[in-house]
């Protein structure tokens, strides 16, 4: 198929067990999830058909998402009955399916490792500076109550704090238009990666779709 002879990982041609020709994708969690999966290599196909960057399908289908997966869908093997097509493939297509839509995500990620770390950082900024707006501010009373300037000099810092949670909410905004691309649908999905200082390390120092190395079926 010519529109897949530039995906990373393609997955429709190797001849060998997919955990086994692309060990890179299935060192991840959401990756291993789908091989209990009775038409996993069907998913597979689907998910990097649609989903790799340099699918051909994304300058077939530039405007049209739902016909992009229609398209994948058939390619990867799924058929149609009576026009529509089953369940389950459209729970896919619909981000509906949990499982799958955790691996296309995860796929994303290795595909803009750099955008989704930079996401999580600046997540992770906001979610700080928030908690110290949060703190009250008031005289008190008592030992360590703030005097007349305390209070002013505490309401000017809470102040530069709001303009630098303003500044991170735009530029996660558009972080995140750049993160998803034309996926507007998966932008909604209810999906989170809780940021933990393990997260936060693999996502550091994961190397970049672009710079792996690992030799790969043709």
């Amino acid at each position: 198929m010519d529109r897949y002879s530039s995906i990373r990982y393609k997955v429709h041609l190797t001849k060998e067990p997919l955990e086994k020709a692309f060990p890179e994708l299935f060192r991840h969690e959401e990756f291993k999830k789908l091989r209990k999966r009775i038409d996993f290599e069907r998913l597979m196909r689907y998910i990097m058909f649609c989903y790799d960057k340099n699918t051909q399908l994304v300058q077939e289908f530039q405007h049209d998402l739902a016909d992009r997966k229609s398209e994948a869908a058939k390619d990867a093997g799924f058929e149609r009955k009576d026009g529509k097509w089953g369940t389950k493939i459209q729970d896919v297509m619909d981000i509906k399916d949990e499982e799958v839509t955790a691996a296309i995500m995860q796929f994303l990620k290795m595909q803009k490792s750099h955008v989704w770390t930079e996401i999580m950082i600046c997540e992770q900024e906001l979610f700080d500076y928030r908690v110290l707006r949060f703190t009250p501010v008031g005289k008190g009373k008592g030992e360590g109550a703030l005097d007349d300037k305390d209070v002013i000099d505490s309401t000017v810092k809470k102040d530069k704090l709001m303009e630098s949670c303003n500044l991170r909410m735009r530029e996660l905004e558009r972080l995140y238009e750049q993160f998803f691309g034309d996926n507007k649908d998966l932008q909604a999905a209810e999906f989170e990666e809780s940021i933990r200082p393990e997260t936060a390390e693999r996502l550091i120092f994961d190397k970049p779709y672009e710079e792996i190395t690992s030799v790969l079926p043709d």
